[in-house]
């Protein structure tokens, strides 16, 4: 006879990772570009690396040595913003085309609990409001440590970084919401 079995099956995984939060990716990409934004690196400061750091002149004068990193990084925290935002419940009024009988139902949601929960469903964020909010929380992120990088020593504020995370934020939210799009006009 075999132990009773506990929960669903998970085929190998670990029911653990299955279940994680989407916003700890979130937070751990932002970690990720906050230790990394924040640590004073004299080796790689303008003027320190040859060619003022803009690659022996094979890249535009407005590419510096970690605009690649902005572009990755914004990236994957886009995409992960969005991920996260679209994969958030949000509770919702259903909605009905008389609402006198909404507001019968509503009246009844005291002496009839059924009544009450028929009314609120429980939806996903939809993928322009995710895509928007993806783009907008990176940008601000990466607004937020630019800043922050003005006040370590070797670091300073640079627009054009923050036009990279910006930029790097729409690549990634904007592709995790194609790829979500695709994805569900092949189901």
């Amino acid at each position: 006879m075999s132990p009773p079995r506990r929960g669903p099956r998970t085929h190998g995984r670990s029911s653990r990772i299955r279940r994680r939060d989407p916003w700890t990716l979130v937070a751990a990409i932002v970690t990720a570009i906050l230790l990394a934004s924040l640590v004073p690196v004299p080796d790689l400061a303008i003027g320190c690396v040859p060619d003022g750091g803009q690659g022996a002149g094979l890249l535009p004068a407005w590419v510096g040595v970690t605009t690649l990193f902005h572009l990755v990084g914004y990236a994957a925290l886009g995409a992960a913003v969005t991920r996260a935002a679209h994969a958030t419940p949000t509770v919702e009024r259903s909605r009905r085309a008389d609402d006198r009988e909404t507001d019968a139902v509503s009246a009844d949601a005291d002496r009839n609990p059924a009544a009450a929960t028929s009314l609120v469903a429980a939806t996903a964020v939809g993928i322009p409001v995710a895509t928007v909010a993806g783009i907008l929380v990176a940008t601000a992120v990466g607004f937020g440590v630019e800043f922050a990088q003005s006040t370590v020593p070797w670091r300073s504020f640079a627009w054009t970084d923050a036009g990279v995370n910006t930029i790097g934020a729409a690549v990634g939210s904007g592709g995790y919401a194609v790829r979500q799009i695709r994805s569900s006009a092949s189901r």
